[in-house]
This record gives structure tokens, C-alpha cells and sequence, in this order.
């Protein structure tokens, strides 16, 4: 296009100046709601429907707190747990990513399916806790939803795993970025629902 419109001459320069306003600009951006990277599917709706929270679309979204939409007493896979008795886990409940606890039930990380499969079947006898298990998002039953919410599409997670405390991190539930969304979209219909009515 650059060529077409300007002539071939053009094309160093209009490429050098791409680059060095792309080096420049860095994480800054026109668009306040912009990612800094494609998100999945439920990363987009969530940062859609947070964005409306923000703006004052789903003013009830500050109310709801994460004890509403989580699912309590989430399966998991203990540590010392051997990698074949985490499969056997996993073949019954067939999730893709689960959390990892210790023997108090406090939560140490996570471990995802793909992650065990990379494992030869000849050491499957080693305990869980030497696969690669990686870092979790916490939150606590009381916290708000658009809170929960921000931190998800900050770390690109679609799960966080509520805790009793900070403190124990004793594992109580699990809310997902699908839990939240339908949540927010039941309130999206009743609001529309009422104004609705109103009219």
C-alpha cells in the first residue's frame, strides 16, 4: 500500500518508523481496554464484561462477591500423591487444570494435564511435587467479583482458587472465568429486563 501510494522510495523509512514507534510505545495504547496479548475466548468476554462493570454498566457487579459463584471443596491432588495416582485423578474427573495441596489442605500451586503428559511413563512412581507445578490465583470468598475479575485478565488466568486466609491458604473453592460470566450476563438480562419494563 505504502509502495502504491508514495512509490517504493518510501518503504525503508515507513518500515524503520513502524519499528521505532512500535519500541517507543511499548505497553502504552490508545485503547484503555486494550490487551497486551490475543486472550483465549473466555479471557475476551471477561474483559468485555469487566470493562462494563467499570463503566458502570453492571453496577451490582461491585456487590457480588466471590462466595456467591464459587464451587466449593474443588478436587485436588495432594503432593505427595504419585504422578500414575494423579492420572487416576484425573481420568475420573477429566478437568485440565487442577490445584496442588499439602497435607493441611493448603494450597501450593497448580499442575495442568499437558505439564503431566510431557513425563515418561517410566517415572511416573515420583511424587507430583516433581512436576512442574506452577503458581496460583488466590482470592477470598469476600472479595468482589470485579476484583477477582481484573486480576484474571492481568495474569491471564481462567481460574482462581479461594482460600480461608492468606495466612493458612487453606483451600475452600474455585471460581472460574466461565462462573463469572454467567453470572454477570444473568445480571446484564435482568437489568435489561427492568429498564425494559420501565419503557
Amino acid at each position: 500500500f505504502v509502495a502504491e501510494t508514495c512509490g517504493p522510495s518510501s518503504i525503508i523509512p515507513t518500515v524503520i518508523a513502524a519499528c521505532i514507534s512500535y519500541l517507543i510505545s511499548g505497553n502504552w495504547s490508545f485503547y484503555e481496554a486494550q490487551l497486551l496479548k490475543e486472550p483465549e475466548e473466555e479471557e475476551k468476554a471477561l474483559s468485555e464484561l469487566h470493562y462494563l462493570a467499570k463503566h458502570g454498566f453492571l453496577k451490582e457487579a461491585e456487590k457480588i462477591k466471590v462466595e456467591e459463584i464459587m464451587k466449593r471443596n474443588p478436587i485436588a491432588i495432594y503432593e505427595g500423591m504419585s504422578i500414575k495416582e494423579a492420572f487416576t485423578i484425573i481420568d475420573r474427573y477429566e478437568f485440565r487444570v487442577y490445584p496442588v495441596i499439602n497435607n493441611e489442605g493448603s494450597i501450593i500451586g497448580i499442575i495442568k494435564i499437558e505439564d503431566l503428559l510431557t513425563i515418561p511413563i517410566e517415572k511416573w512412581h515420583l511424587p507430583i511435587s516433581q512436576a512442574t507445578i506452577e503458581t496460583v490465583l488466590v482470592t477470598l470468598k469476600e472479595d468482589s467479583i470485579c476484583k477477582i475479575m481484573e486480576e484474571m485478565i492481568k495474569k491471564h488466568q481462567d481460574h482462581a482458587y479461594v482460600v480461608s486466609d492468606k495466612n493458612s491458604m487453606k483451600l475452600i473453592g474455585v471460581i472460574s472465568g466461565i462462573d463469572i460470566i454467567r453470572k454477570l450476563l444473568k445480571r446484564v438480562a435482568i437489568q435489561k429486563d427492568s429498564t425494559d419494563s420501565m419503557n
